[in-house]
């Protein structure tokens, strides 16, 4: 199976999250399947953390300060990471 589980593609977008450098590989396959989720708007900023641009390099080159790509970052991660339910 050359598709890296589910549970790869979220600790990925956790670690993105978390402002990680060294970002998990994540399955091409999955990488398509999530951004098509995502507003076009926000596709490009979840294809550069994936591929491990800092969020300095992301907020020059979509236009945004540092605050406003954090705060969209968070979002791209609540439109993929579903939410623990309660016991």
């Amino acid at each position: 199976d050359k598709a890296a589980p589910t549970s790869d593609l979220l600790a990925t977008l956790r670690a993105v999250a978390d402002g990680a450098h060294a970002v998990p590989a994540v399955a091409p396959q999955q990488q398509s399947r999530a951004a098509r989720r995502l507003d076009p708007r926000d596709r490009p900023i979840f294809a550069m953390r994936l591929a491990g641009t800092t969020p300095r390099e992301i907020a020059a080159v979509v236009g945004l300060g540092m605050a406003a790509l954090n705060a969209r970052i968070q979002a791209i991660v609540a439109q993929l990471v579903p939410s623990p339910q309660p016991a």
